[in-house]
C-alpha cells in the first residue's frame, strides 16, 4: 500500500467510485428502482455528489432524473445572448 501511495503522484486524489461512496441502503435502492445501468451510474454520481437521502434518491430515480439531466439545456450563454438581443430590439 505504501508503494502504491508513493507511486501515485497525480494531482487528483484517489477516491472510490460513486457507487462505493454510497451507503448500502442507497445501493439497494439503485438496484431495486433503476432498471438501466446508465440510470444507475448517473443516479449514483448525483447521489454521492449531492448527499441524497435514500428517499430523495428513490424519488429522483422514479421521476426519471436521467431524462431530465440528459435533455437539460446546456446553452446558457447562447440563450442569454438571444434574450439580450431581443430586449435590445424592444428598447429601440
Amino acid at each position: 500500500m505504501h508503494a502504491f501511495a508513493a507511486a501515485w503522484n497525480g494531482a487528483e486524489p484517489i477516491i472510490q467510485t460513486p457507487s462505493g461512496q454510497l451507503s448500502w441502503g442507497r445501493s439497494v435502492t439503485l438496484l431495486n428502482k433503476a432498471d438501466d445501468q446508465e440510470v444507475r451510474t448517473l443516479s449514483a454520481v448525483q447521489a454521492a455528489h449531492h448527499w441524497w437521502s435514500v428517499a430523495v434518491l428513490e424519488y429522483q430515480v422514479l421521476t426519471d432524473i436521467h431524462a431530465r439531466v440528459v435533455t437539460a439545456p446546456r446553452n446558457l450563454e447562447a440563450q442569454a445572448r438571444r434574450v439580450w438581443q431581443q430586449y435590445s430590439v424592444v428598447r429601440q
